[in-house]
């Protein structure tokens, strides 16, 4: 099987045409234009199969091209210089060929491809262009040359066809409570013909591939359960291509990524996936999945031989990416311990890091402790590492819930239960003001991120002289300030528990004011005429941020009351600033903002910020009409 780096972004598939080498496939390069052809990679004959068409432009410039994707109606029209053909694939050749443009051209017109991106997206269904079942792939093209898509299936059902097998093996069936279990995932091609297969793809900012899931029964009946059943996801390193015959795809997870186990016993463990074919069966938080198959595993309860046995074999690596996977999801408080042991056992410091996450796969109010430990080592990335897991297991602010993140919280709640407690607290209260001093500024920046959560009200006072030492005086951040999103984060939690806004002032430095329009958003409520007097100070500030946090921290309605100087705010030379500053002119009428926007100087504005502005104005016309 041949592989592809592909780079996904907010779990959105960014990837080309990976076709077998038997049979020629055209990569769209040519094309004055780039196309993405997006479909599920399997298909039942007579139900909706939705193909996503996007167009983006090689550059900034929009592109006009002849003829039309779609019509009206949004029913396929391929007009002009366009073509649509569906190509037929068996044995690894095109066996059949057909365009999809209409005999009856239609209006042909012109269509814009826009660097908007809501503007480069078209849809339709194509159930319709399947007679029987068989492999297909799409290929779009314009004057003459073009894109080829990918290889799907389209059959009698959602499930693969009999020569395509799909299974889950255990390196182990028989393991100790704790002890790391690895499942691979085997897709298997039996067959004559290619079968798409994609893996991965799915783990930036998760804690498991999201492909995957499992269920698991006890013999009495107790369930396993799921340890963090919601996940953020966004997208991730894949690979994809086409399954020959006699070949394999595997992919090899770490059970305890997704099943915590209520004790020794014999379980019934079954696994599923997301790998855009089978019928589903499951539905989480996390996707619909279908079924890859059943396997029995018997746990024995821990001894401290086979705990040592298991904490050697993850330190012999000379590799943190081999011992992580192994300490990353232990779970079992037998194993801390042994964790706490190999902590000042001249371990080198990337397997270091792999004991810290063991550690905090923990959930007890001792192992929080022993995490704490470690924000006094003298290794800095040790102290960052332990921040940044005691921040994922810390109470969240009681106070400030928005409906949004009511359900997170809740579950950070759930485990901040079994893991915090009055001891711990205490000790990282005495231990924050040393961290957020910290001449390391990622050390520094998890320490505030940190204190944002569980600081106190003396807290924020210290949290404020640190934003004084990192932009002091009229020394703007503009160009990086090293912790600058860890203090808006930080504002943000202390205002939603409701703490008393940190001392503040216009001669205050650049990060002080940050911090302190961060808490005023935080909180709620509409300032007070003394504090929007600030903000409208913090407008004319020099530092770009100053004014990015000034126009977040104002309600829409004072936005509409107060004479904020929107044309300067648009003439601000940096891309945060002035997009800040579109986005908020929305609380404003448009027919207060359109002469202001139109009075504009644009000289020394990019054709890309003109066009972004004149968009703007054209979106809420349409809304808000004139």
């Amino acid at each position: 099987m041949r592989y592809s780096a592909l780079i996904l972004v907010c779990a959105w598939l960014l990837t080309g045409a990976y076709g077998s080498e038997r049979h020629e496939c055209d990569y769209g390069q040519a094309l004055p234009f780039h196309v993405q052809i997006d479909h599920p990679w399997a298909g039942v004959l007579g139900e909706p199969f939705p193909v996503q068409i996007t167009l983006r432009p090689r550059d900034r410039s929009d592109f006009t091209c002849r003829g039309r994707l779609l019509g009206d109606d949004g029913k396929l029209l391929v007009s002009g210089a366009w073509d649509l053909v569906l190509e037929e694939i068996s044995g690894g050749e095109v066996i059949a060929s057909r365009s999809l443009r209409p005999a009856v051209e239609g209006k042909a017109g012109t269509m814009i491809i826009s660097a908007s991106t809501a503007q480069g997206s078209y849809t339709w269904d194509a159930k319709d262009c399947f007679a029987h079942r068989g492999n297909y792939r799409l290929r779009l093209a314009y004057g003459g040359v073009g894109r080829t898509g990918d290889l799907f299936r389209v059959d009698t059902t959602q499930e693969p066809p009999l020569w395509i097998s799909v299974g889950a093996l255990p390196d182990q069936t028989r393991a100790m409570l704790g002890a790391p279990i690895g499942v691979d995932f085997i897709v298997a091609n039996h067959g004559r013909d290619d079968f798409h297969v994609r893996f991965g793809g799915d783990y930036r900012g998760a804690s498991r591939a999201q492909k995957f899931h499992f269920t698991a029964v006890r013999s009495d009946g107790a369930p396993a359960w799921d340890p963090e059943p919601r996940q953020v996801c966004f997208g991730g390193l894949g690979r994809a291509g086409d399954l020959r015959p006699g070949e394999s795809e595997h992919q090899v997870v770490m059970l305890g990524a997704y099943l915590r186990f209520p004790g020794p016993g014999t379980y019934t463990v079954t696994a599923y996936h997301n790998l855009e074919f089978g019928a589903p069966l499951l539905q989480t938080d996390n996707g619909t999945y279908a079924k890859a198959g059943n396997f029995t595993l018997i746990l024995d309860p821990p001894t401290p031989e086979g705990i040592a046995r298991v904490v050697a074999a993850a330190l012999s690596s000379d590799r943190w990416e081999d011992s992580w996977p192994l300490l990353a999801h232990l779970h079992e408080p037998s194993f801390l311990p042994a964790l706490r042991e190999a902590l000042t056992s001249g371990t080198a410091l990337e397997r270091v890091l792999a004991v810290v996450d063991g550690i905090a796969s923990i959930d007890t109010p001792e192992a929080t402790h022993v995490l704490i430990s470690c924000v006094a080592d003298p290794r800095p990335r040790v102290q960052e590492r332990a921040l940044i897991c005691l921040r994922e297991r810390a109470p969240r602010p009681a106070a400030g819930h928005s409906q949004q993140v009511l359900m997170n919280d809740a579950l950070q709640d759930a485990r901040a239960a079994l893991t915090w407690d009055a001891a711990g607290q205490r000790l990282i209260e005495a231990a924050l003001p040393a961290l957020l001093g910290s001449s390391d500024p990622q050390v520094r920046g998890a320490a505030i991120d940190l204190a944002g959560v569980v600081g106190g009200d003396g807290c924020v006072e210290i949290i404020a002289a640190v934003a004084d030492r990192l932009a002091s005086g009229g020394n703007a951040p503009d160009g990086g300030l090293s912790g600058l999103g860890n203090l808006q984060n930080a504002g943000f939690q202390l205002g939603r528990a409701q703490r008393a806004p940190c001392l503040v002032c216009a001669d205050s430095s650049p990060g002080r004011m940050i911090l302190w329009a961060r808490m005023m958003e935080g909180r709620g409520a509409a300032a007070s005429p003394e504090q929007e007097g600030l903000l409208m100070v913090m407008l004319a500030s020099p530092c770009s941020g100053v004014r990015h946090a000034a126009l977040v921290a104002f309600t829409d309605e004072a936005l509409r009351r107060l004479p904020i100087p929107w044309r300067d705010l648009f003439g601000d030379d940096t891309d945060r600033g002035w997009w800040t500053a579109l986005k908020r002119s929305r609380a404003v009428p448009l027919a207060v903002m359109r002469p202001i926007v139109d009075a504009c100087p644009q000289a020394g504005w990019d054709e890309w910020k003109i066009r972004e502005f004149a968009r703007e104005i054209a979106m809420r016309l349409e809304h808000e009409g004139p």
